[in-house]
């Protein structure tokens, strides 16, 4: 996957990836930024470069809610509790495990995002 870098539309918070961009005057380079997703032009003052960000935050959730349903199918003690409050029911408690790792798995991305965009400021 080739790196593209990110800008957000200051007015409307859209982040696009740049595809394209143009130096009218060099003083104000670049003075335009092309985004994908809307094909207009920005003047730069109204956008902000938030970097590059190769990250496959799919292939990552799916990652993270492998381990983390991983992990809680491991706690014997955990399962335990979990099929009794189910009434020993398989397919209530596999909809609960799989519901509970995706909710940890995006918990985890979103603070990853965060201490991502903090280093690209």
């Amino acid at each position: 996957m080739k790196a593209r870098i990110k800008a957000r539309i200051k007015t409307t918070g859209e982040v696009y990836t740049v595809v394209g961009i143009t130096h009218d005057d060099p003083a104000y380079f670049p003075q335009y930024v092309f985004h994908l997703g809307n094909d207009k032009w920005y003047p730069y003052k109204d956008v902000e470069l938030i970097g590059e960000d190769t990250t496959d935050w799919q292939q990552v959730r799916i990652q993270a809610a492998i381990a983390a349903m991983q992990s809680y199918i491991s706690d014997g003690e955990r399962m335990a509790l979990v099929s009794k409050k189910f009434d020993y029911d398989d397919k209530i408690i596999s909809k609960f495990i799989a519901e509970g790792a995706v909710m940890y798995a995006d918990a985890l991305i979103a603070e990853l995002k965060k201490g991502w965009k903090d280093e690209n400021d």
